[in-house]
C-alpha cells in the first residue's frame, strides 16, 4: 500500500511539472514592450519625442514603427529557426488591454481570465550598454566662445560605452500561471563613441548636444533573437 501511494505521489507530481512545461503550440504575447536606456538614445539615433512615446506608449509612428519592426525580427527569428510559432501582436486585440501605440500591455495571469489560450507569453525587450567609461572636460567661463551665461561651466564629456541587446520572454500555461523565463542576449564587444556637451551653474546642469556613433540595432537584435531560439530548442 505504500509503494502504491508512492507511486501515485511520483506519477502526480510529473504530471505537474509535465504540464507546467513550454509547449511547441502556436502563442499570443499579452505584453510588449521596448526599455531603452537614455545612455542609447543617441546611438539608436532616437529623438525625445520618439524615447517619450515608447516609454509612455504616446501615439507617435516612429515609436509604433520601431517596436513593431522589432516584434517582426523576433517573430521571423523564432517562426525560422524553432517548431515555435509566435501569433501576430494584434491576436488579442479586443480581448486584453492595448496602447495607444497599438501594442498589448496585458499581465499574463489577467489575460488568461479573458481568453482561453493554451499558453501566453510576454516579451520585453531591453537596450543598454553592459561597460562604459567617461572622461570629462571643463571649460570655465564659456561665454567668452560666446556660449553659457556668466559663472557658468562648459562641460564636454566623451564616453564610450558597449551596447547590450535583451530579449526576455516569460511563459504562462491556460491558467496564467508562469511556467519558464527566457533571456535571449547580444553583447556587442566594441564600443561606441558618445560626445556630449552641458552646461552647468550653481548645482544646475542643461544638456546642450549629444553627438554618437550610430549602432545597427536591427543586427544586434537579430542576434538577440538567434540566442533566444537556441533556448528554444534546448526545451524540448
Amino acid at each position: 500500500m505504500k509503494h502504491f501511494a508512492l507511486s501515485l505521489i511520483i506519477l502526480t507530481l510529473s504530471s505537474v511539472v509535465t504540464a507546467q512545461e513550454v509547449q511547441n503550440i502556436p502563442t499570443p504575447v499579452t505584453w510588449f514592450y521596448l526599455a531603452v536606456e537614455e545612455g542609447m538614445h543617441a546611438p539608436m539615433e532616437l529623438d525625445n519625442e520618439t524615447t517619450m512615446a515608447i516609454a509612455l506608449q504616446k501615439d507617435n509612428q516612429a515609436a509604433r514603427d520601431l517596436m513593431l519592426n522589432s516584434f517582426n525580427v523576433i517573430k521571423r527569428k523564432i517562426d525560422s529557426l524553432t517548431d515555435f510559432t509566435i501569433l501576430p501582436l494584434d491576436e488579442l486585440e479586443g480581448k486584453v488591454n492595448y496602447s495607444r501605440l497599438n501594442m498589448p500591455i496585458t499581465g499574463l495571469k489577467k489575460a488568461a481570465k479573458s481568453t482561453d489560450y493554451q499558453q501566453y507569453m510576454r516579451i520585453d525587450i531591453s537596450i543598454r550598454s553592459y561597460k562604459s567609461n567617461t572622461r570629462t572636460q571643463s571649460v570655465s567661463d564659456p561665454t567668452q566662445n560666446g556660449v553659457g551665461i556668466e559663472g557658468s561651466e562648459l562641460n564636454v564629456s566623451n564616453a564610450n560605452v558597449f551596447p547590450q541587446v535583451d530579449i526576455v520572454v516569460k511563459f504562462a500555461g491556460a491558467d496564467g500561471k508562469s511556467t519558464e523565463k527566457l533571456n535571449g542576449r547580444y553583447k556587442h564587444d566594441e564600443s561606441v563613441a558618445i560626445t556630449s556637451t552641458s552646461l552647468s551653474k550653481s548645482g544646475w546642469s542643461m544638456g546642450l548636444t549629444q553627438d554618437a556613433e550610430p549602432i545597427p540595432y536591427y543586427y544586434f537584435l537579430e542576434k538577440a533573437a538567434e540566442d533566444l531560439a537556441r533556448q528554444f530548442n534546448e526545451l524540448n
